[in-house]
């Protein structure tokens, strides 16, 4: 049985977030020298929540231009990972103790942002007056309606 859009997009909100919090505590881990473990593991997790991802919306194809929007998206992650790393690192600055937090920041805003532009390309192959959020147009109701 096919899944309703809502059902698509809440189920790979969810990878996305599982994903994130995987990448940040990778991001994160206390051990010595493990920099190459972490650049070949980090790219092979993203390389699967994208995967997982398309296979949620399988069936669903995109338009060119929301192909095109991945581009900006993704330039937009690496942009607020920059973001989020440049925080970390200030906020270690004034609370030493949190320096160490600054690549899990980074990592998680880098995975979420790419999760979630992929995500919106294929939000947008959804036919007109098809709705991704519960309660609004797939069951014909209002959102504020109780």
């Amino acid at each position: 049985m096919p899944h309703s859009a809502a059902s698509l997009n809440h189920r790979a909100r969810g990878l996305i977030v599982d994903y994130a919090l995987g990448a940040a505590l990778v991001a994160l881990l206390p051990i010595p020298y493990s920099f190459v473990v972490k650049i070949i593991l980090l790219p092979v997790l993203m390389g699967l929540m994208v995967r997982g991802i398309l296979r949620l919306w399988r069936g669903y194809t995109p338009d060119a231009v929301a192909k095109l929007s991945v581009l900006a998206g993704l330039t937009g992650a690496v942009l607020l990972s920059v973001a989020a790393l440049f925080f970390g690192m200030a906020l270690g600055v004034r609370v030493p103790e949190l320096a160490g937090l600054a690549p899990g920041f980074a990592f998680f805003a880098l995975f979420w942002s790419v999760g979630q532009a992929v995500n919106h390309c294929y939000l947008s192959a959804l036919p007109p007056g098809c709705s991704a959020t519960p309660g609004l147009a797939e069951e014909g109701g209002n959102a504020h309606e109780i």
